[in-house]
């Protein structure tokens, strides 16, 4: 079942509603099941409160739900919410968090229109003198025949990126090949560092170990590359080889900034504060590469359009002045 982001950002606000004005998780999952949702987030609500009336905590709730993918960044961000207290927090972020990768969406999509019909006024435009001429069936069976070709190389690019990007929420190099997409490889970047920061904050303020806070930050982050550097770091915390500052800044994986301030926050005592600034920070960088990535996207596909349909041109008027001079 899909269960789209700007459908968890809308379950996710209308829970921090509730649970802001005191009402119990499981009283608050009671009163939206009459609320007019979506049939993923309805089976969401109804599969949490049964699970949290066997007992269940609201991590063990939330994971178990089924037939919806729920993501490391909503189990690790939840669990660290319940342990601190700061529920109503996580779900006021994650809300936040979804309803940007939904406007996001919606606005690269929007941009997309203009593009795809230049695209398909062209193909058919292409198509006319042929038709004109008497060969109709064969000239929309090739300007047909030149779409299918855009639409298959779409969902390739489409297909490949998301399965190449479930791969890297696990492996490292898959991590760093798609981080080096311009614009798109920033924004990546940005995304992960945030929910890297926010989950280790909760976690920090849970009273968790830093060692059991960077790992579940790393998790989080759905980032191959963080996440083995964050599992690296935490095994050597466990073994006691040197402090959460060093081992930062003699790991690459991290900005050498955010683990500078890493360092000087351990010192200080203060790196729940430290944390939260990096949180909001990264936010806002993630916030901008969206901004870049709305902006450009629609323009190189048009420009890849443009040129394509310029070759066309280019083409029919070479093939026309070269049958006239045949004939001269």
């Amino acid at each position: 079942m899909r269960f789209s982001a700007r459908e968890r950002s809308n379950l996710y606000t209308e829970i921090a509603k509730l649970l802001e004005a005191g009402f119990p998780l499981e009283n608050a999952l009671t009163t939206l099941d009459h609320h007019p949702l979506s049939p993923a987030s309805l089976h969401f609500v109804r599969s949490l409160r049964q699970h949290l009336k066997e007992g269940r905590t609201i991590t063990e709730a939330v994971v178990a739900v089924e037939e919806l993918e729920i993501s490391g960044v909503e189990k690790n961000l939840i669990q660290a919410g319940e342990r601190s207290g700061r529920i109503t927090e996580v779900f006021e972020h994650l809300a936040s968090y979804f309803e940007r990768l939904h406007q996001t969406r919606k606005a690269v999509l929007r941009g997309l229109i203009y593009p795809a019909v230049v695209l398909h006024l062209g193909v058919f435009l292409f198509a006319l003198p042929e038709v004109v001429a008497g060969g109709g069936l064969r000239a929309w069976g090739s300007a047909l025949s030149t779409l299918a070709v855009f639409y298959s190389v779409a969902a390739l690019a489409y297909f490949g990126y998301r399965f190449l990007n479930r791969q890297s929420r696990s492996e490292g190099a898959t991590d760093q090949l798609l981080r080096r997409i311009p614009i798109l490889g920033n924004l990546r970047r940005m995304l992960a560092l945030e929910r890297f920061a926010e989950v280790f904050r909760i976690y920090i303020l849970s009273a968790f170990k830093p060692s059991e806070a960077i790992a579940a930050a790393g998790e989080a982050s759905q980032s191959g590359q963080l996440r083995e550097q964050s599992s690296r770091v935490s095994q050597q915390l466990v073994s006691g080889q040197q402090r959460l500052g060093n081992l930062l800044m003699a790991n690459g994986a991290f900005p050498k900034d955010f683990a500078a301030c890493m360092s000087t926050a351990e010192e200080a005592g203060t790196l729940d504060k430290e944390l939260e600034r990096w949180s909001h920070y990264y936010s806002s960088g993630a916030r901008d590469a969206f901004a870049r990535l709305e902006t450009w996207l629609p323009k190189i596909i048009y420009v890849a359009i443009s040129a394509y349909l310029v070759w066309k041109i280019v083409s029919w008027y070479l093939g026309y002045f070269g049958a006239v001079t045949k004939l001269l």
